[in-house]
């Protein structure tokens, strides 16, 4: 009896290390749907969206996923929906609609090829009359198969067009290859973040697109006993001091890990962030407004001039 105890637990313990290996390698990324949270207030947002109301607009949905409105165009950023089946990154914050009832879109903005900012379940679901932009060959022969008709490779500090919009590929650093994106439209800019850590070339980014409004991360993860792969409020301050923004928004600080053996390895070293980073910049930088929305919330843009 002893022996089968031991072997019990012997096999168990097996088991669960091969669900950890392969839930830390990605093989279960994507396959749970999640529930939806605000969904009033995301409805009321789309209906001033459609009277025109709000031309130029950041309405978020959840982490990394906004939906930004350009002269009118809607260009969603990092979809991001579906949880995995087992452990892993979990929506800390649930998003406000489910993917495929987001509705038409202009354009889609992905950053780089992890699960929580290129979705394949979630893109599936989505209008596949999107533009997508991307930086990385794999991304892009990825959304072909999914049915994406016009995918847009830029690298960075290449430009593409979405009718008069510009929108530019720029560097970012994380632990997989990456890029950030600047929109610039004829009324207001924005520079997308991704999922970067602070680099030189925000002070070129900000000397040569000079965005009005900026999306930044902010969570501050990191592999324990590694440099942040992923900017923290402080280091998210500086960045905005470097772009010269004056709307800045915190992103990629509302999700958390449902696995043990994950939130001991990956460590999202900041509480609050959003909060935390909002506060720094109002405490820091005279004269920019940082705003941090709730999911379905539609903010205004700050316009030039």
């Amino acid at each position: 009896m002893k022996r089968r105890t031991w072997l019990a637990g012997g096999l168990a313990l097996g088991g669960a290390g091969l669900l950890e290996y392969l839930s830390l390698r990605g093989d279960f990324d994507n396959r749970s749907a999640v529930g939806t949270t605000n969904g009033d207030r995301y409805r009321q947002s789309i209906r001033r969206l459609d009277a025109g109301e709000v031309k130029n607009g950041l309405l978020h949905l959840a982490h990394s996923t906004h939906l930004i409105v350009l002269d009118g165009k809607r260009i969603l950023t990092d979809p991001w929906f579906f949880d995995p089946a087992f452990g892993s990154l979990d929506h800390a914050v649930l998003p406000p609609v489910q993917a495929e009832k987001v509705g038409k879109l202009d354009a889609i903005l992905v950053s780089h090829d992890h699960p929580d900012h290129a979705d394949p379940m979630a893109l599936d679901r989505l209008d596949k009359s999107a533009t997508v932009f991307v930086g990385l060959k794999e991304l892009e022969t990825k959304l072909r198969l999914l049915g994406f008709k016009t995918v847009v490779r830029i690298g960075e500090w290449e430009q593409g067009k979405l009718g008069d919009l510009e929108i530019a590929a720029t560097p970012a650093l994380h632990d997989s290859p990456e890029v950030g994106f600047v929109l610039s439209g004829e009324q207001t800019s924005v520079y997308f973040g991704g999922d970067t850590t602070l680099i030189d070339d925000h002070h070129r980014i900000g000397e040569q697109f000079a965005p009005i409004v900026s999306i930044l991360p902010v969570d501050g993860t990191r592999i324990r006993w590694e440099p942040l792969l992923v900017m923290d409020p402080t280091l998210a301050v500086e960045a905005t001091r470097r772009l010269k923004s004056r709307q800045v928004f915190p992103s990629h600080h509302e999700a958390g890990y449902s696995d043990p053996l994950a939130e001991h390895l990956l460590s999202t070293t900041v509480r609050g962030a959003g909060a935390d980073f909002s506060a720094r910049v109002e405490e820091q930088l005279s004269g920019v407004k940082a705003e941090q929305p709730q999911a379905g919330e539609l903010v205004p843009l700050i316009l030039r001039g």
